[in-house]
């Protein structure tokens, strides 16, 4: 009764406490066993007295129910979601959603997890393997926290460490096929933003 306009019995796909406030906490449901595919995402702030519901921009011509939520470790404005048809990305709270991870197929992700030294999201999917991405600069970027950046004319987030390296040749046996995944190109990666209007010619 707490959780408006999911049916009874509906599953309790994720719990996730907030890393910041110990009175939130967010819930997502997964009714699609019963041909329900709705995104279910709620927010309580109140340690689960009540909730609300936070689906906006969240696609429902399409089965985007919801497998995960995780709430930033270094922002809490950021918030990433997984469905049945990708992952996407909140940087108010939950208040709009959009669709997160350039390159990525419209695929099942079961499972976030954000690593809170590197600042990258791990997605694990079903039938695609794993993504990951470097989130340090929306991170830097939502709610509060990025109201500067977003001021500003043109912005240079951190540089992350860069490391000079050699691949030594090495013998190996690999069966019959191999798998692996493009590596980051070698090198340094800069990031800026720079506001509309400020494009370089």
């Amino acid at each position: 009764g707490r959780f408006p306009g999911v049916p009874a019995k509906t599953w309790v796909s994720r719990v996730e406490a907030s890393h910041f406030d110990a009175a939130t906490v967010y819930v997502t449901f997964d009714n699609h066993r019963e041909n329900d595919f709705t995104p279910y995402v709620f927010v309580s702030n109140d340690f689960g007295r009540t909730f609300r519901r936070i689906t906006s921009g969240i696609p429902t011509d399409r089965p985007a129910y919801v497998h995960v939520i995780r709430e930033d470790p270094q922002n809490r404005d950021l918030l990433f979601l997984g469905t049945d048809v990708g992952a996407f990305v909140s940087a108010d709270r939950g208040a709009s959603w959009q669709r997160f991870m350039q390159g990525m197929p419209t695929v099942p992700v079961h499972d976030l997890q954000i690593h809170p030294r590197d600042r990258e999201i791990v997605a694990g999917t079903h039938g695609r393997s794993i993504y990951i991405a470097d989130v340090a600069a929306l991170e830097d970027m939502a709610g509060a926290r990025g109201d500067s950046v977003m001021k500003k004319p043109a912005h240079l987030f951190a540089i992350r460490t860069a490391y000079q390296y050699e691949q030594p040749f090495r013998q190996m046996w690999a069966g019959n096929h191999v798998y692996q995944a493009q590596n980051p190109p070698y090198g340094a990666t800069i990031e800026y933003r720079l506001a509309k209007g400020n494009a370089p010619a």
